[in-house]
């Protein structure tokens, strides 16, 4: 499947999210990819995540006990995917006979 269609698919139900969820579970994630970024290596990311929890982390700026975080953000996991799952088992490719603009590179639709 397409990853750009994917990730705008995956955008779409974040932002369905109810806002308290969203904005933990996008915490979560932000601080995630943070230390993914500072991490040179597979192996040091897996240290700062261990030295530098994002669930507690998350924890303390919500006031929200850690295993509640965790809840909260796998909650939201699974229907993110499970929503992303459905809608794209509805998506449809569609070749054109003629491009849309003037540009051939751009000769498929996408409808979700």
């Amino acid at each position: 499947m397409n990853e750009i269609a994917l990730h705008f698919a995956a955008q779409s139900e974040i932002r369905k999210l109810p806002e308290r969820q969203r904005e933990i579970y996008t915490f979560v994630v932000n601080y995630e990819e943070s230390l993914a970024d500072r991490a040179t290596t597979e192996e040091e990311f897996k240290v700062l995540l261990l030295s530098r929890e994002p669930y507690e982390a998350a924890a303390q700026k919500f006031n929200i006990p850690g295993a509640t975080i965790v809840e909260i953000v796998n909650t939201c996991e699974r229907h993110i995917q499970m929503n992303v799952s459905e809608r794209m088992k509805r998506v449809s490719w569609y070749r054109l006979e003629q491009p849309i603009t003037s540009q051939p590179s751009h000769s498929y639709i996408l409808t979700l």
